[in-house]
């Protein structure tokens, strides 16, 4: 139904790689463009849109999560081949990987995070610092560099200038981070999160 040389904006950070793909198809289809907006209206206009989360983050112990966050981050750096590195865009992948739980999803105890887990170095936990407890930060600093939400991007567009190549889980990643590496010269790999399996 788009109008021929019409113009249809996306919010990047809503929809992942694989969408963008099959709904530029659609559009092409008609004679339209998909085009990505900076920011979506839907939040220019939506006056009384709820805070982020800020439940805290909790550690969940080996004894129940069966394995250390240490091992796990090591299988998963030897399950990345020959890739640079793995976005890891799921909050369960996160939980699982750094044996951590949240609540800022209802009746699921996930906490909103990023992760970035390069083959050859210390991963990065992307999350809001308000929601660590000195000790859980102390412990998370142990396995991992802890870095803002908004560092993300910055730092996928410091491996795309490093021309890295990175994995981004084709179901969960949004689209805004593998073309953010992309537009700075690295390559995206869009497939399967290792912590997935």
């Amino acid at each position: 139904n788009a109008p021929a040389g019409g113009r249809i904006g996306y919010d990047p950070w809503l929809m992942t790689a694989d969408q963008v793909k099959r709904f530029a198809r659609a559009a092409a289809a008609a004679g339209a463009d998909l085009v990505a907006v900076d920011s979506n209206p839907v939040d220019a206009v939506w006056a009384d849109r709820p805070v982020a989360p800020p439940a805290p983050v909790t550690l969940h112990p080996p004894r129940f999560a069966g394995e250390s966050a240490a091992r796990k981050i090591a299988r998963v750096k030897k399950a990345l081949g020959k890739m640079d590195a793995l976005v890891v865009s799921d909050p369960h992948g996160v939980a699982w990987l750094f044996n951590i739980r949240g609540g800022d999803v209802g009746y699921t105890p996930l906490p909103l995070a990023f992760a970035i887990v390069p083959r050859d170095d210390r991963p990065r936990l992307y999350i809001d610092g308000a929601k660590l407890s000195n000790s859980v930060r102390a412990k998370l600093a142990d396995l991992a560099d802890i870095e803002a939400p908004d560092a993300l991007t910055s730092d996928l567009e410091r491996l795309g200038a490093a021309t890295k190549t990175v994995r981004f889980d084709a179901t969960t990643a949004p689209a805004l981070l593998s073309q953010t590496l992309e537009k700075a010269g690295g390559k995206a790999e869009i497939g399967t999160d290792p912590t997935a399996l």
